[in-house]
Order: C-alpha cells, then sequence, then structure tokens
C-alpha cells in the first residue's frame, strides 16, 4: 500500500521553474525572429490595424485633433513589406493634440495600446481630460505628459512611440518605443 503523494520538493520545484523559464524566452527569442511580431522600427509606416486589403500609410490629416476615439495602427515595413501585426504589443494609438503637442508631428502622437497593468486594450479617449482610458480597471494616462499614469493600478507609464513626417505628411516611425510595452514581470 502506497502513502499519499508525495509534495515536490524545493530541488524540483526549481529544477521544473528553470525549464519553463528557459522554454519561454526560447519561445520570444523565436517570435521576435518573426518579421511580423518584431517591435516598430525607425522607418515602419503606420497603417491601419483593421486588416483590410492592401495597407495604405496613414497621413496627418487622417488622425482628426480631439476625435472621439484613437485610430488604431500597427507599423509596417515597406522595405519588407511586412505588416507588423503578429504581436497585440505593437498596437498603437494615434492622436491628434492640438495646441503644443508635437509640432514635428503636427500635433500626432504615439502610444502602446496595451495598459502596463494586465495587458488589457487601452481603448478609451476622454478628450475633455485628455487622457487615455484602460476600461479594464481603469488606469488613467496623460497623454500631455508622455504617457503618466494619472489614475487606477498601473505601475508605469504607457509608452509612447516617436513620429516623423516623410513625403509631406505620412506617419513614419522615427525609433523604439520610451519603454516596453505590455506588462514588464519582475524576475
Amino acid at each position: 500500500m502506497r502513502g499519499p503523494p508525495r509534495s515536490p520538493d524545493r530541488r524540483h520545484f526549481l529544477r521544473c521553474s528553470a525549464a519553463l523559464g528557459f522554454t519561454l524566452c526560447v519561445a520570444d527569442a523565436e517570435a521576435q525572429d518573426d518579421p511580423r511580431e518584431q517591435r516598430p522600427t525607425a522607418g515602419d509606416r503606420l497603417v491601419l490595424a483593421d486588416g483590410s486589403g492592401t495597407p495604405a500609410p496613414l497621413r496627418v490629416g487622417d488622425v482628426l485633433a480631439d476625435a472621439g476615439k484613437p485610430i488604431v495602427a500597427v507599423p509596417y515595413d515597406v522595405a519588407g513589406n511586412t505588416l507588423r501585426d503578429g504581436s497585440k504589443l505593437n498596437r498603437l494609438l494615434l492622436l491628434r493634440l492640438a495646441g503644443d503637442a508635437s509640432p514635428a508631428t503636427q500635433g500626432v502622437v504615439a502610444f502602446s495600446a496595451i495598459c502596463t497593468h494586465e495587458a488589457c486594450a487601452v481603448s478609451e479617449w476622454s478628450a475633455a481630460e485628455q487622457r487615455l482610458l484602460c476600461p479594464c480597471h481603469f488606469s488613467k494616462f496623460d497623454v500631455r505628459d508622455g504617457g503618466s499614469v494619472v489614475e487606477g493600478p498601473a505601475p508605469r507609464n504607457l509608452p509612447h512611440l516617436p513620429l516623423r513626417l516623410e513625403a509631406g505628411d505620412e506617419l513614419v516611425v522615427d525609433g523604439g518605443f520610451s519603454a516596453q510595452p505590455g506588462v514588464r514581470r519582475n524576475a
């Protein structure tokens, strides 16, 4: 007759945890090898994230000032003909702010569309407050202050993506995110 099943000891737990961590790291590295999952790169054009037809670069005029909702966009690598829509971390919110925000891009700013709290989609816009809102846990981000957290459980600012204009008024990625998009887990 057998006794009750043994609970895993500390050594077994650590060995399994290390194996799982290694597997996740390898999976993440493999995902970054897929051009569709690579983060936005300088020179990428921004296109609508609706997946309709041939990607057409967004222009400043496509982003209305103080509109009811931000435009959801993804980066598009023109040279590689690759839409970088393979990861939700590449989804962007485009807003056009009146006043002095980003004069080089005529007020158009880009922020990650993924909350830094639990990776929910940031999808709401309060024009009166000039803030983005995550409807899952009600974190609010001030777009005029670099996406800073002003309310809710989000532990850090919403990453922003620098933009520039080319060909007159096409919105182009001008560098990497200000911080890692999504949730950053401490080891």
